[in-house]
């Protein structure tokens, strides 16, 4: 669960979680797709 002070929210985690898992990218591609840094994304 991202930190209190996260700019990104729980649904957006979980929007995000979804597409990656549906649309079979990988996290890193999904990143640069959204236009934010991996480790956002692979650290979550």
């Amino acid at each position: 669960m991202p930190s209190n002070n996260s700019k990104y929210s729980q649904e957006m985690w979980e929007q995000t979680a979804m597409y990656i898992l549906e649309s079979g990218k990988s996290a890193t591609g999904v990143a640069e797709e959204m236009g934010i840094d991996t480790n956002t994304v692979l650290c979550h």
